[in-house]
């Protein structure tokens, strides 16, 4: 069990490279409380016309779950966008998207590796993009979800266009707030550290905004407390756009290549950047995440290392992701 939970603890964002990440079908989270009647809650549809790497049917199988034991209805969004086909849907969820350029050969990492070179062109058309910020300023709702590159830059002009300028590369951080003890005892015990050890090795922890996607339903909804991530990139916030993962003072981001040696990679300071931010835009709502992972519940390479909401660490992670989506559909 050591080696399992190394791999999926220390899998850092400047490695920027897909391996082999199944969906972790087993996994569920309870809900006592769901805000909504089983299916009757507003229609949350998740995008698979842009090649994507998550999915409802694929990666993010356990958040369609998490979203459904809620109420929502969830969908399937295999057209591209326009008027007709976002009427249809109360928030829109487009996670890892990417140019056919850039697509994932499933089952192939040698393949995958060679198209996520750069350069990263953009996934979605000019009338898509149109059609998209219309509707969320009509009043739609928005989560835009990337991580290392390529995604942001295929997903960059779109997320201008929402409030944000990401990096199109890899940002270094972890942990977001403050993990539970006992969480941070099991895996310190599981991979044969101390507790401080461990704390170390994670290093500084990012922080959490005040919001309520944070603070959830008081009375209801435990407080999210901490963010367990797995490698993904930054973004620099505009005017408006309230923080909810604020990036440590010791991360940095990096553009890799595997034509340049590590040491003349560029390198950015991260102050001033964050992982994930809310915004209202007319009369809209987006959320911005720059990684993936941590609403998923994947199992990672031969050994099945976990890897989003299936992780030790992860115990808010289910609460955030499920009040992100309660947020944008204004449920509170």
């Amino acid at each position: 069990m050591k080696s399992i939970t190394i791999t999926a603890l220390f899998f850092i964002a400047g490695a920027c490279l897909y391996g082999q990440q199944i969906p972790d079908t087993m996994f569920a989270v309870p809900n006592e409380n769901p805000i909504y009647e089983i299916g009757t809650g507003p229609v949350v549809c998740i995008d698979a016309d842009h090649h994507n790497f998550h999915t409802l049917e694929g990666r993010y199988q356990a958040f369609g779950r998490l979203v459904r034991d809620d109420g929502f209805q969830t969908r399937s969004l295999e057209q591209s966008f326009d008027e007709l086909t976002l009427e249809n849907c109360d928030v829109v969820v487009v996670a890892g998207a990417l140019a056919e350029e850039n697509a994932v050969v499933e089952g192939d990492p040698e393949a995958t590796r060679s198209r996520w070179d750069y350069p990263h062109p953009p996934a979605f058309d000019p009338v898509e993009i149109r059609a998209l910020i219309k509707w969320l300023h009509d009043g739609g709702s928005l989560l835009l979800i990337m991580d290392h590159a390529p995604f942001p830059g295929a997903v960059s002009d779109l997320a201008a266009l929402v409030g944000v300028v990401p990096l199109n590369g890899g940002a270094m951080y972890r942990l977001f707030g403050v993990p539970d003890p006992e969480a941070i005892r099991a895996v310190a015990q599981e991979v044969g550290y101390s507790p401080e050890q461990l704390r170390q090795a994670l290093g500084e922890p990012g922080g959490l905004g005040d919001h309520p996607i944070l603070r959830g339903r008081g009375g209801i909804d435990r407080p999210v407390r901490s963010i367990m991530t797995f490698g993904g990139t930054a973004f620099l916030p505009s005017e408006g756009v309230q923080p909810l993962l604020i990036l440590p003072t010791e991360a940095f981001g990096l553009v890799s290549t595997p034509d340049i040696s590590r040491e003349l990679w560029p390198r950015y300071t991260m102050t001033g950047w964050i992982a994930g931010g809310a915004v209202e835009t007319g009369q809209g709502r987006a959320v911005v995440l720059g990684e993936a992972a941590m609403c998923t519940a994947q199992l990672r390479d031969a050994d099945g290392s976990p890897m989003g909401m299936n992780h030790l660490l992860s115990g808010s992670n289910p609460q955030f992701c499920l009040n992100v989506v309660r947020w944008l559909a204004r449920a509170f």
